[in-house]
């Protein structure tokens, strides 16, 4: 799923994400651009991520507003789930449990390979993922689990304009 330009705006709601408010699923392959406001629970790609969902393959570049829970990639994220591969590059702004990738998570271990950018988040902390610099965002080394091409069974290609990756299967 590709998704660009479009706002979710629910300033007084909570579970709040541009592709699933409440993930209790499956989410895999999205690559998202728009910005997100919301309450409590909010997340760049998902507000909650529910125990023995998934996410894998995903990204996110738009800002992220909220008050609790609030994160660039996923809001609060169970220890039974799990996220993999994926990554955010937008402000986060809130007021508690903000984190660059993820606001709050029982146990942050349970997000694997995934990362945000420390400089164009305003955060250098998170509650999962590994926070990158600018300069290290635009290295394909930098991220440690993913595939880019030309490697068989590639998923990611690195986007040498905006300095990140891009899925291939979206391209």
């Amino acid at each position: 799923v590709e998704m660009s330009g479009v706002d979710i705006v629910a300033e007084d709601g909570a579970f709040v994400g541009s592709i699933v408010g409440v993930n209790w699923g499956e989410v895999i392959d999205v690559q998202i651009s728009g910005n997100v406001d919301g309450e409590n629970q909010t997340g760049g790609v998902v507000g909650s991520n529910r125990a023995e969902s998934k996410v894998v393959e995903g990204a996110a570049s738009g800002d992220v507003e909220g008050e609790r829970d609030v994160g660039g990639f996923v809001g609060w994220h169970s220890s039974e789930a799990s996220i993999a591969r994926s990554y955010s590059t937008g402000m986060v702004d809130g007021e508690a449990n903000v984190g660059g990738f993820a606001g709050d998570a029982d146990e942050p271990d349970s997000v694997e390979f995934s990362y945000w950018n420390i400089d164009s988040s305003g955060l250098d902390t998170s509650a999962g993922g590994v926070g990158l610099t600018d300069e290290e965002f635009g290295d394909p080394d930098s991220f440690e689990g993913f595939v880019f091409c030309p490697a068989e069974d590639c998923r990611w290609m690195m986007d040498d304009d905006r300095r990140r990756p891009v899925l291939k299967v979206l391209e």
